[in-house]
């Protein structure tokens, strides 16, 4: 098996040094740089699966100092996203610089887009919007266009949800836009 990791000293750290997979290491012996005596820094999993380390009491995400070394810099105004869909896959060739709007098309792509019941916040299941949605479309409204009274404390009642989602969902102000 050919190793193809390639190592590459960090710019801002001379005692780092990073491969083009994301792994991170520090050089232990600095009287004798040609010892080649290592230590591996592991790096720790964020919100949302990305990989961040740290260097000098900074932290920073792998994927980001990975495009920097092996790619190029940085745009402002670009994020860094991960072809693959995979944000522990930190190999440059897998790395691609784009608009944030590109990312999400990206992650709608490959399926990682966090949306409805996916969301780490969500209260509701996509099952439970849509029977929410029908009851809603049965119920009465009065001549200003709002539900009869209790109508919305009925259904809330019904289901065990609070009264707020329910709510929400009347007056389309939750990530369920799409459902009839």
């Amino acid at each position: 098996m050919i190793n193809d990791e390639v190592w590459r000293t960090v710019t801002f750290a001379e005692r780092y040094e990073l491969s083009n997979y994301g792994n991170l290491r520090r050089r232990v012996n600095k009287t004798h740089p040609e010892r080649h005596q290592f230590t591996y820094i592991v790096s720790e999993v964020c919100r949302g699966g990305h990989l961040r380390c740290c260097i000098n009491k900074q932290r920073f995400f792998v994927h980001r100092l990975v495009y920097l070394m092996f790619v190029g810099p940085l745009e402002e105004g670009k994020v860094i996203c991960h072809i693959d869909g995979n944000p522990k896959n930190n190999h440059f060739l897998n790395l691609l610089q784009a608009t944030q709007k590109e990312n999400i098309s990206h992650k709608r792509l490959h399926g990682t887009w966090q949306s409805c019941e996916k969301h780490p916040h969500a209260k509701l299941t996509n099952l439970q919007a849509i029977t929410i949605k029908r009851l809603l479309s049965e119920r009465q409204k009065d001549l200003n266009g709002r539900f009869v009274y209790g109508s919305i404390k009925n259904i809330a009642n019904k289901l065990q949800i609070s009264l707020p989602l329910v709510y929400g969902l009347s007056r389309k102000r939750s990530g369920f836009k799409d459902v009839n």
